[in-house]
């Protein structure tokens, strides 16, 4: 069973600046698992698949340096939330 991920979202780390994120990704695993998932319980990240490669764009000098960078994340997926842990590509 496999999830197309595609989450926007807007962050605001400080008062006068904006960062969006276009996060593309995917999920997937056994059924079992992904079923475990959907019920909201704490599964293992292990037992599944979930990759994303976010993009951002923010206009921002002090964070203009995100505007041209690739990263990949790993991702978990909690009952309340998801858990990403973001890498940018060197």
């Amino acid at each position: 069973v496999a999830a197309d991920l595609e989450p926007r979202f807007t962050m605001k780390p400080g008062a006068a600046c904006l960062i969006s994120v276009s996060n593309r990704g995917v999920r997937h695993g056994p059924p079992e698992v992904i079923k475990r998932l959907a019920a909201g319980e704490l599964v293992d990240p292990a037992l599944y698949y979930m990759r994303t490669t976010p993009w951002f764009e923010t206009g921002l000098g002090r964070y203009a340096w995100l505007n041209r960078i690739v990263c990949v994340g790993t991702g978990a997926r909690r009952a309340a939330a998801v858990e990403l842990e973001v890498f940018e590509i060197l």
